[in-house]
């Protein structure tokens, strides 16, 4: 899975959908249900684990973890940009 075309049809997550009011805890919860695609790829690796055959499919489903963390942060980072401009704009 390339990550950053998939990272793409993900962002920008709409400012409406982001609350002023969300903790650290909330919003890493909200990353990991934005991050659903790479979640998939590693569940889908996970229910495979005897019937991965070809080099590539080895290769994507040992970078799928590290990618769906990727994710999270990435998401998790760029929810804490919207509330803080926000919080910012509310001021």
């Amino acid at each position: 899975m390339d990550y950053e075309k998939q990272l793409n049809r993900i962002l920008p997550i709409p400012e409406a959908t982001v609350r002023v009011t969300w903790n650290d805890e909330k919003i890493r919860v909200e990353a990991e249900k934005w991050c659903k695609p790479f979640c998939c790829a590693v569940q889908r690796c996970l229910g495979r684990k005897g019937a991965i055959k070809t080099e590539e499919e080895k290769k994507r489903c040992d970078m799928a973890p590290a990618q769906l963390e990727r994710c999270v942060n990435d998401i998790s980072d760029h929810l804490k940009g919207i509330i803080e401009k926000k919080k910012a704009s509310a001021k």
